[in-house]
């Protein structure tokens, strides 16, 4: 009896250890990731912004490829179409905000109505494919 309380109080203390590993192996990690990242941020501003801006466009793009990759395979044209439309609204969308930082609003306006018609035209011009459910 004495044997089998022993035994789960050692169970006890080896979970407790277990989770306190892990714990400091997560704060070790998060610390070896935040600090060079705040190191950068406080020193090179600019740099550290234009990393983040790349990190999240490989992120965004990693997750719309992902999600689209099923279609490529079923519907090659679809997925072009699909692709292209949506880098055609980032572009034009960054595009004009870039004109408006740089303090020309007309082109920004341009930019933005030029974007908009091509857009129309991929998406409502061009004939669609058809997949059963939408019949």
């Amino acid at each position: 009896m004495i044997r089998a309380i022993l035994k789960g109080y050692v169970k006890l203390i080896r979970s407790l250890l277990r989770y306190t590993v892990i714990a400091l192996a997560c704060l070790i990690c998060a610390a070896a990731i935040v600090w060079p990242l705040w190191l950068l941020a406080s020193t090179r501003p600019g740099l550290y912004t234009i990393l983040c801006g790349i990190l999240c466009l490989v992120i965004l793009l990693t997750l719309i490829i992902t999600r689209l990759r099923p279609l490529a395979a079923a519907r090659p044209r679809q997925y072009f179409l699909s692709v292209l439309r949506k880098l055609l609204v980032i572009g034009g969308i960054c595009g004009s905000v870039t004109l408006v930082l740089h303090y020309q609003r007309l082109a920004a306006l341009l930019v933005l109505c030029v974007t908009a018609i091509i857009y129309g035209y991929l998406a409502f011009a061009l004939p669609q494919v058809r997949t059963d459910h939408q019949r």
